[in-house]
């Protein structure tokens, strides 16, 4: 028995050993695993952001690695092509607030809304981003008190995509590192953000290509069941629950827009929010089950007289014209078209309002 055990482990030992061996090098050179910045908790500025090593890396989606994004970790902490300046610029500036829309990790970094803006405008404003993964219209709240009081920007573009709504609520989603409203039949109240502190192990453990490709690029522990269990689940969002908090979703979206355009101190300011997409390519967006929250969001725009731009109208009418959709069909984040549009869409509508040239 002694003897069976022993050469069980004698064989099955070093072929493990070498089972993951070969599978480190196939995932790290040959179907490169998606590589990623880890983030921190700035707790003078009490935002979350990206370490600045490592500074570059390549973000990869689906089981071969089909879709890949090269990201740059600036001197900031935030995915962009070009370093920050706090003080002592000499252009006007343009901010962009986000979530992983803006983070833009599924396109080059040269590639996104961004750096689109930014050459279309021929370098006459400073394009900054500020974004990051998980991020909810109430974080952006909270991240433009960060970008006015740090870089005081002239004019200041809120990406909304449908998950912010529902997940701006503090009895959907409260996590470390972000802000979330919490709603009650009498008050509407911020909650800070509590500091967060990264996994050591996980740290350790991601620097594995075979746990980062099992992760991330299988999806392995991170599975939707909402598409097998039959709910309506459309761009992003369960519709069922996020139905069920219509009334806390009007009332924090109200709260979010007005306090950040009570706090703007003159900044212009504008809302963008995404298309359905889904509803477009199949031509039912008449029914839609979540282009309530375009109208609510342009309701919230106009009673509060700040500007907002649907980039529903731009992507049907580009769709209908040359067929492309703006995603891959590995993810559903803007592929580099929808990045094309998209940025084009806030230049022309800057433009009608005499912000640019």
């Amino acid at each position: 028995m002694r003897n069976t055990i022993k050469y069980f482990f004698l064989l099955t030992v070093p072929v493990l050993v070498g089972l993951f061996l070969f599978l480190e090098v196939l995932f790290r050179f040959v179907i490169p695993a998606c590589e990623g910045p880890f983030c921190y908790y700035d707790r003078t500025d009490q935002v979350l952001r990206f370490e600045p090593h490592p500074k570059d890396g390549i973000h990869t989606v689906g089981p071969f690695a089909q879709q890949k994004g090269k990201w740059h970790i600036n001197n900031a902490g935030w995915n962009n092509e070009i370093d920050y300046q706090a003080i002592g610029r000499t252009k006007p500036l343009l901010a962009i607030i986000g979530d992983s829309y803006i983070e833009a990790f599924h396109v080059d970094v040269d590639k996104n809304i961004t750096a689109n803006l930014r050459r279309t405008l021929q370098n006459a404003f400073d394009v900054y981003s500020f974004a990051i993964s998980g991020a909810s219209l109430a974080d952006y709240l909270h991240m433009s008190r960060y970008v006015r009081r740090t870089f005081k920007p002239d004019i200041m573009i809120i990406n909304v995509v449908y998950n912010d709504f529902d997940e701006s609520l503090c009895a959907v989603r409260s996590r470390f590192g972000r802000m979330c409203i919490e709603v009650t039949d009498e008050s509407i109240e911020e909650r800070n953000p509590k500091p967060y502190q990264p996994s050591q192990i996980r740290r350790y453990v991601a620097t594995s290509a075979l746990v980062r490709y099992l992760y991330n690029n299988l999806k392995v522990g991170n599975l939707n069941w909402f598409y097998y269990l039959g709910r309506g689940y459309s761009e992003n969002v369960d519709v069922h629950s996020v139905n069920e908090c219509m009334p806390q979703i009007e009332k924090a979206c109200n709260y979010v827009v007005e306090t950040l355009v009570r706090e703007n101190g003159g900044c212009k300011t504008m809302f963008v929010i995404d298309a359905p997409r889904n509803d477009i390519y199949s031509g039912q967006l008449e029914r839609s089950e979540v282009i309530w929250m375009n109208r609510l969001l342009r309701d919230v725009c106009a009673k509060n007289s700040v500007q907002y731009l649907d980039l529903t109208n731009q992507f049907i009418s580009h769709y209908e014209k040359l067929g492309m959709r703006f995603e891959s069909k590995w993810d559903w984040h803007w592929n580099e078209l929808g990045h094309e549009v998209a940025a084009q869409a806030v230049y022309t509508k800057m433009q009608k309002l005499g912000w640019v040239q």
